[in-house]
């Protein structure tokens, strides 16, 4: 195409020029998706906060750009995601809003200058609904579209600026930057406390930190008034430490990963199930056995060790939502042993304990009877004589690999959350 005299690194006005043309409006989203990979990109660690605070649903997220890296940083989970007004009927208050559209529906993508002044009515009307009842944070976004802009004058004229705030390392030239930043032209009066000039991944880690920091609050609560020397009291610290020894977006994924029936927009990190679960998980540990490794994200597997006797052994915590039946939970749990299993993230004849909560009835033969204050070692001894004797997989050591005798879940045995730990 003939462009003429438009500035080509002026995109709004490339896009203006081809849409002109017939049948533009389609070439120009087809170029749009051919010079850049928007739905293969590499998510960053940014994006894996959003989507967790999405799949938690403590969020929603209200993005302008066309990928879909926030999606695919969920995976496994799928949150809720509208395009189009549509969608938005079958939606929750904790979905993904692509208010400029999808590369994965090319046809939502509003790319030119008509296509954001005519901006969906379902989208303006959702920016004005969060902007007024919610605190609402803006990241990286240094050039404010029309309707947003719009929107704003609107809302702090009503409401005031109190629970508005920026963040873009520009932020840093708020009052030395010329031409000014449309942000000041905005929303000159916004105090310097609302104005976060970091970049966005440092500023997702701080708040997703300070919400998994809530769990452990929560937990650290459950010991308060416990003598230091206390097991319980101590394994809470031990299970603490592992989890202020990664970042928020493992703590996340690994309290996630230990639950299942909680569907995306469901929160795991405040579920009193959660917290049962947790609490059952540090009395094991008790004064004896070391921290424990948060194991795999999806899994949920947690080696315990025991220093004294050079001892390991596996523990999956697994907490259930909506009030799951015990033989449905012991089947869910024989399969995520079978994948470890098969995978190699557990060796092939170790028995697995799964710390059960949330669950309705029993857990068939293989739970475990624990009383108020058992630990590690209480249910071990417990669960050596029910092993007495048994093979721990029927089909013996043969490699995960074999087609057709690879092991299967082997010696799984159960304990209920519920029954251990003073504090329960």
């Amino acid at each position: 195409m003939d462009l003429g005299d438009v500035d080509e690194w002026d995109l709004l006005c490339v896009a203006n020029a081809v849409a002109a043309h017939p049948a533009g409006s389609q070439l120009l989203r087809q170029t749009v998706l051919g010079v850049a990979d928007m739905t293969g990109a590499s998510f960053n660690y940014a994006h894996e906060v959003v989507a967790l605070l999405l799949c938690e649903g403590v969020a929603t997220v209200l993005e302008m750009n066309y990928d879909n890296c926030i999606e695919r940083a969920a995976q496994p989970e799928i949150p809720m995601v509208v395009r189009t007004p549509t969608e938005l009927l079958h939606g929750s208050s904790s979905a993904l809003m692509k208010v400029h559209g999808c590369a994965t529906l090319p046809q939502t993508m509003l790319v030119t200058s008509a296509d954001l002044e005519g901006v969906g009515f379902w989208a303006d009307a959702i920016v004005r609904a969060n902007l007024s009842q919610n605190h609402f944070v803006f990241i990286g976004i240094g050039s404010v579209a029309d309707y947003v802009q719009a929107s704003l004058e609107t809302v702090v004229g009503a409401v005031g600026n109190e629970h508005l705030y920026l963040v873009d390392p520009a932020l840093a030239d708020w009052e030395v930057a010329e031409p000014p930043l449309d942000w000041k032209v905005l929303l000159g009066d916004l105090p310097l406390e609302q104005r976060v000039a970091s970049p966005a991944e440092e500023f997702c880690d701080a708040l997703l930190r300070a919400y998994v920091l809530t769990v452990c609050q929560s937990l650290a609560e459950t010991v308060d008034g416990f003598p230091p020397e206390h097991p319980q009291k101590q394994g809470v610290q031990q299970l603490l430490s592992a989890i202020h020894a990664v970042d928020g977006v493992k703590a996340l994924r690994w309290l996630r990963g230990i639950s299942w029936g909680y569907a995306p927009g469901t929160s795991v990190a405040s579920s009193a199930v959660t917290l049962e679960v947790l609490v059952a998980l540090s009395g094991l540990m008790g004064a004896v056995w070391g921290a424990p490794a948060l194991g795999s994200e999806v899994m949920g597997f947690s080696p315990l060790t025991n220093s004294a006797h050079d001892e390991r052994f596996d523990v999956m915590p697994l907490l259930s939502g909506h009030g799951a039946r015990g033989p449905a939970v012991v089947k869910e749990a024989e399969r995520r042993v079978a994948m470890a299993r098969r995978s190699g993230d557990l060796s092939t004849d170790a028995p697995v304990l799964v710390v059960a909560g949330g669950h309705l009835g029993s857990l068939g033969s293989a739970e475990l009877q624990a009383g108020r204050m058992s630990n590690l070692d209480d249910v071990l001894a417990d669960a050596r004589r029910t092993m007495d004797g048994l093979a721990f997989d029927l089909i013996g050591s043969s490699e995960p690999s074999h087609l057709i005798d690879g092991p299967a879940a082997g010696h799984i045995l159960y304990v209920r959350a519920g029954s251990i730990g003073e504090v329960s």
